[in-house]
């Protein structure tokens, strides 16, 4: 079978990533620039020759609006579209809302230095979610669904957020290749050769 490729994508800037506040499972829309970064990223994929079969997207809308907007410029959107919450960002707790120096005035620097370092530290507050959390949370959108997809030949575009693609990352990955750094840019499209 000839190599298909998936391409994982971090929507556009959001509102909050503009205020550096740490956005999780809130659902704010994409800044000005995060549209412009999407049309970009699109433009960027039509030179890599990829067209997207199908799109796999969180539940949140700077997501979908990041999907929406480089099917649109590809001329694709009649591609099948899947929204699953699975995909959703990591859940932050109480760091939601906070922007990184609030989080170091009021948890102090060990606990971001622990976010971004310690794929098993949790932020504090319900629901808060790890990096292994997470793993554990998008390994059967990637089993049963992305997976699957790709397997019958269908190039795939999965448009998400940073921790969700760190995550996603860590299950595809070749052996031996160093892991995506945990400052995933946005509107960077990161391809996946898969014979």
């Amino acid at each position: 079978m000839e190599a298909v490729r998936v391409v994982l994508i971090r929507h556009g800037e959001s509102i909050w990533n503009a205020q550096n506040r740490f956005t999780g499972w809130t659902d704010i829309d994409l800044s000005d620039s995060g549209h412009a970064q999407a049309r970009a990223a699109a433009q960027t994929l039509e030179e890599l020759g990829f067209l997207p079969d199908r799109v796999f997207t969180s539940h949140l809308k700077r997501s979908i609006r990041t999907a929406w907007t480089i099917l649109d410029q590809l001329d694709r959107l009649w591609a099948p579209t899947h929204s699953l919450a699975a995909l959703n960002e990591r859940c932050f707790g109480d760091f939601e809302g906070l922007t990184k120096d609030q989080v170091r005035d009021r948890f102090g620097p060990a606990a971001l230095t622990a976010f971004r370092a310690q794929p098993d530290w949790r932020p504090p507050g319900d629901r808060a979610e790890s990096l292994a959390d997470l793993i554990d949370r998008v390994r059967p959108v990637w089993i049963d669904c992305i997976q699957p997809a790709v397997r019958s030949g269908e190039n795939v575009l999965v448009s998400v957020h940073g921790n969700t693609i760190r995550a996603l990352d860590a299950i595809i990955r070749p052996a031996g290749q160093d892991a995506i750094d945990p400052d995933v840019p946005p509107a960077k499209p990161f391809v996946y050769s898969i014979a």
